[in-house]
């Protein structure tokens, strides 16, 4: 199991010789680079030496899907922006969103799953043409109407249809969430890539001992359900960053020992 963090070139150097494997990029912020712009970002990861191995971010601010020509809008910004994180190296790409994804209360809520469903699709089959795999993630009851638990995830990733759909586990949304232990048994074919920041309101990473009883729990589920995907740090960090992945380095090792 690779582990990374969430992250751009402003940390990248940090997060490698912090003892990490590679950064989550941000896809949107991609999409929004001049050719230049991303030209240099290219290379400034090569020169650091770590891979870029997926990016979460998916749809930026103020994105609708859910309108006439949403789709195409969509799909054309994909056609757009996936080549990029092509070029970046990236294997998986995280589609959370959750403002973007919200259902609209004026809108019916069976049509827009639907839609969703298709745009998934969409993304999944150009996605497919760069070897990339696509994630659905589940968020908190704070964050979005729509996907919320594991299972939720697992059923718009089969509605797809598309062998490179899958789910992503944020321990955070899934804690915050009251899912179940078991939640992930559900999905234990479909889940392939991981979010973690521990499960206190803060959305802070992890850094103490304190953290670890949680963090144990969290390893031994994904063991039972035989994972194999990554797990990228997500939460918020208190303190200098080199400090504070420094101290959180250790207590992932977790993950490989249980």
């Amino acid at each position: 199991m690779k582990k990374g963090v969430c992250g751009n070139t402003n940390m990248a150097e940090t997060i490698k010789r912090s003892g990490y494997d590679y950064v989550e990029e941000n896809f949107s912020l991609l999409a929004a680079m001049t050719n230049e712009e991303f030209e240099q970002t290219v290379r400034k990861y090569k020169d650091i030496d770590i891979p870029v191995l997926a990016t979460n971010g998916f749809f930026p601010g103020g994105f609708e899907l859910y309108g006439d020509g949403d789709r195409e809008k969509a799909a054309s910004y994909v056609r757009r922006t996936m080549p990029r994180a092509a070029a970046l190296g990236v294997k998986t790409v995280v589609i959370g969103s959750g403002r973007q994804r919200r259902i609209p209360v004026c809108k019916d809520r069976a049509e827009c799953e639907e839609i969703f469903v298709c745009i998934v699709q969409d993304v999944a089959e150009c996605a497919k043409e760069y070897g990339i795999d696509v994630v659905v993630e589940p968020l908190n009851h704070k964050e979005t109407n729509f996907i919320l638990t594991v299972a939720d995830g697992a059923a718009i990733a089969r509605k797809t249809g598309m062998d490179n759909v899958g789910v992503l586990v944020d321990f955070h949304h899934f804690t915050q969430n009251g899912e179940r232990d078991d939640g992930l048994l559900c999905a234990e074919d479909l889940l392939w890539h991981a979010h973690l920041a521990r499960p206190n309101d803060d959305r802070l990473v992890p850094t103490s001992p304190s953290d670890l009883p949680a963090l144990q729990k969290w390893a031994k589920l994904l063991k039972d359900i035989n994972y194999g995907g990554n797990i990228s740090l997500e939460g918020l960090f208190a303190d200098e960053i080199g400090k504070t992945l420094t101290l959180c380095r250790p207590l992932l090792d977790v993950f490989d020992k249980e």
